[in-house]
């Protein structure tokens, strides 16, 4: 692998301590496993494995590399090294030879060699490197005419008499079992010790590798967040910083925008603090993508054209759009914003990240680690600067989802649960050595020669002499369960049906049709020969110019014409510190991509209205309004612009205009003939009043209360019948009230003949709503027929066995329970 100088490294006190604690317990490992190579599995499993648990940004990556030359030096030992990711592998490396000069890396892709391998040898590679899956792995795993595949290097450096010791940095991501790299880790490298990192404290994943493995129990050190802050290697504080928009304000804001924007404007401030304290170094902004909506290529849009940055101040860097060298585009001053998705979230070194901004969910606490770790790290040039202004020295997370932080926060809590512990045993094996002689006697030495134990060979018995009877073959394993009567499946199984006894249908067979009852008029009463039904008028033109008449701009709508900015609630959380809370009101700039998709909800009125053709009327009229105030009126596009903002601010302006354009237009028709007859499938419950004498089959329980009450009305009710909604039927005879929000079809439940009530043919309308604080029943409670008049709403109060009559009240906006219901209350509309 190429070398790059770099300078060497000084450790902080605590990684001092934990290299020197690990290396003694593997250092005693190694020196175990000499004395009695025969229980090399034993030993490692039982104190052979090490478990380094620090927060990101700790430098647990140098911690192992130190620990594994200091074991380098006491033992034979060489050294595979799995990095998470192809693209750390070249951090891994500067990491490496910084913290360990004594290493020797080397490159398992090219470089398989046995010979002329040495004690701290290095082959770093990935999990992917090894899976056997691809072409590049499947030879590095080969033998061939250039070198031997790592199977073979492997067997060839344990018969050279070299220890394997394995190293899996970021374990809480890439090691697991059940995979290809698993299974070649346990069973081909089955390595005499093995070191793990990982940055969250007793691990789910970690500990599936203990019982994967076997591993009696992790040697483990344990790193606290608060003594990485001490040494200056993570930043005092990280914040999560959320938007959130109230009333019309939701409409106009894109909270994933107001977000980006805010983490420039915070990027930008934190640049301006750089310069101001005389450090020479360029912060980094760094934005987390989406895979749908805001999408790498729209980010660079915004930051481009609308935040101004230049276009080679912003990098990409997603796994359809890779950089082959993202750690030297981090390293570049000149590029200030790097856009990513997933790629970089997980190992990437960028100390001079200070701001990130996600513009998805963090809610997974593994992922909202790797989020949080991005921006922990503190940068070498502020290491020793103990003068920092408090916003240098905090991260910030800028999230478009107020609640799509619980996994940053479910992260600061596994980072804050890790508590300075070191729970490591170099005295709890003891190698002894065991001989047989041929006599059988057992004689066990401590390894310095002082017998501990001796056992003499036990007298056999003497084996019986002559024939033998054969046992005959084993019994099985197992029996299926039996019961009283047999096997468990033949007790539950039901018993066969004699031929004689099956069901035979002749060919052609057809079930008889289900009786049919028809029930006729009743004879003498005052019933129309047809009903009469709204429908929408036969030229919706006439209804659009109607609805844009009705539109009034006011001085209050013609002001947001221009308008620009709106408010927003700005949450700020120390994940760190709980009580750290604040809330304040900010301006954020309106999204005019968002006002227009909000407005076009409000322009989709009614499916017999294009809501293209309403917008081009409408923004007509706008400019017609700003010229007759006396005011410029602007282009299209900001004209266009300024009818968004008012749709969204007044979503009711269209709807209300609709409705009064509808009750002006609407035609009521006669619909098709009513029924002599009804006719049903089952036979029906007799009703003293219904048109047909019979109660409807298809009733439900509040219908069928409501028909009872009805055939009591006598005096009052002349007739009644069920409504049926058929709208697409060639005779449907109901009636349909056309409910002016959006055009559809209301058809209430029931058309009631009441004597003396003043409509067309006496004619009222009833439907019973179990929900009346909805949208449709709110519209159905408002809207009258235009020859019957407004149905009559009803809730039912079953336990009293009572109806009460529902209306909308225009000052709540919202329909309200009024007064039992009376038969009297049919009379009037």
């Amino acid at each position: 692998m190429s070398r790059r100088s770099a300078p060497p490294l000084v450790l902080r006190a605590f990684q001092q301590e934990a290299v020197a604690r690990l290396s003694a317990a593997l250092i005693d490992t190694a020196e175990k496993i000499r004395a009695a190579p025969d229980r090399r599995r034993e030993i490692m499993r039982r104190i052979g494995c090490a478990l380094l648990q620090a927060p990101t940004a700790s430098g647990k990556t140098v911690m192992l590399a130190a620990t594994a030359e200091a074991i380098s030096e006491s033992a034979p030992v060489a050294w595979l090294w799995f990095a998470p990711f192809r693209g750390v592998i070249e951090q891994t490396i500067t990491s490496l030879r910084q913290a360990a000069p004594g290493l020797r890396v080397r490159d398992p892709r090219v470089d398989r060699f046995a010979a002329g391998t040495r004690p701290g040898d290095v082959f770093v590679a990935t999990w992917a490197a090894v899976a056997a899956r691809n072409a590049q792995s499947r030879r590095m795993r080969t033998d061939d005419d250039m070198a031997p595949g790592l199977d073979t290097m492997v067997a060839q450096l344990r018969g050279a008499g070299l220890l394997l010791g394995a190293v899996v940095d970021e374990a809480h991501h890439t090691f697991r079992p059940g995979t290809e790299a698993f299974r070649f880790f346990a069973e081909t490298l089955a390595p005499d010790m093995l070191m793990l990192a990982s940055a969250t404290p007793d691990d789910a994943d970690v500990e599936l590798v203990r019982r994967a493995l076997d591993i009696s129990r992790f040697q483990r050190v344990s790193v606290s967040r608060e003594r990485v802050v001490a040494a200056r290697l993570n930043k005092r504080a990280v914040r999560a910083v959320t938007f959130v928009a109230h009333g019309v304000n939701r409409g106009l804001l894109d909270l994933n925008e107001v977000a980006l924007r805010k983490a420039v404007e915070q990027h930008r401030a934190l640049k301006a603090a750089l310069a101001k304290t005389g450090v020479p170094l360029v912060p980094l902004l760094l934005v987390q993508a989406a895979s749908t909506a805001w999408t790498p290529p729209r980010v660079v849009k915004l930051l481009t054209e609308h935040l101004g940055f230049a276009a080679s101040a912003v990098g990409v860097h997603t796994a359809d759009e890779p950089d082959p060298d993202v750690q030297a585009l981090a390293r570049d001053p000149q590029v200030e914003v790097l856009v990513f998705k997933m790629a970089v979230a997980t190992g990437f070194d960028a100390p001079r990240a200070s701001t990130l901004c996600a513009l998805r969910p963090v809610q997974d606490p593994g992922f909202g680690l790797q989020v949080i770790g991005r921006i922990m790290r503190v940068h070498p040039l502020l290491q020793n600067r103990i003068d920092l202004p408090e916003e240098l020295d905090t991260g910030y997370v800028f999230l478009g989802d107020a609640e799509g932080q619980e996994g940053l926060q479910g992260a600061a809590d596994r980072i804050r649960a890790i508590r300075d512990a070191i729970d490591v045993a170099t005295d709890n094996v003891v190698v002894y050595q065991a001989a047989v002689d041929a006599t059988g006697a057992i004689s066990v030495d401590d390894g310095s020669g002082q017998r501990v134990l001796a056992l003499e060979a036990p007298e056999l018995p003497a084996m019986p002499v002559g024939p033998q009877r054969d046992p005959g073959p084993p019994a099985p394993l197992a029996l299926p369960p039996t019961t009283l009567f047999g096997s468990l499946a033949e007790a539950q199984a039901p018993p066969p049906l004699p031929d004689d006894h099956r069901p035979v249908r002749p060919a052609g067979f057809r079930p008889a049709p289900l009786p049919a009852f028809r029930y006729e008029m009743r004879p003498g009463l005052p019933v129309p020969t047809r009903l009469r039904t709204e429908k929408m008028p036969r030229d919706t033109g006439i209804l659009v110019d109607a609805l844009v008449r009705s539109v009034t701009f006011t001085p209050e709508h013609l002001g947001w014409v221009r308008q620009q900015r709106v408010e927003v609630e700005r949450r700020e959380t120390d994940l760190f510190d709980a009580a750290k809370q604040r809330r304040t009101e900010e301006q954020a700039t309106i999204s005019d991509l968002f006002a227009r998709e909000n407005a076009l909800r409000s322009l989709r009125v009614s499916d017999y209205i294009d809501p293209g053709v309403l917008a081009h009327r409408l923004r007509d009229r706008l400019g017609a309004a700003i010229a007759a105030a006396g005011e410029d009126v602007p282009d299209l596009r900001k004209l266009g612009r300024g009818l968004n903002l008012i749709l969204v601010r007044a979503p009711g302006l269209c709807r209300a205009a609709l409705r009064r354009a509808m009750a002006a237009h609407t035609e009521v028709v006669d619909a098709a003939d009513l029924p002599r007859t009804w006719d049903s499938a089952v036979p029906l419950l007799e009703s003293s009043l219904n048109l047909y004498g019979r109660i409807p089959a298809d009733l439900n329980t509040w219908e069928q209360a409501f028909a009872r009450w009805l055939d009591r009305q006598e005096g009052r009710v002349i007739w009644w019948l069920r409504n049926p909604s058929r709208p697409n039927a060639a005779d449907d005879w109901g009636v349909r009230i056309v409910l002016p929000e959006d055009g559809s079809g209301f058809y209430p439940d029931f058309v009631i003949c009441v004597d003396g009530r003043k409509t067309r043919d006496h004619i009222a309308l009833a439907d019973t709503k179990e929900r009346i604080d909805d949208l449709p029943a709110e519209a159905k409670s408002r809207t009258q027929h235009r020859e019957y008049g407004r149905a009559l709403i009803l809730t039912y109060d079953s336990a009293r066995d009572r109806f009460t009559r529902i209306e909308f009240d225009p000052g709540l906006g919202r329909n309200k329970e009024v007064a039992p219901l009376k038969s009297d209350d049919f009379i009037s509309e």
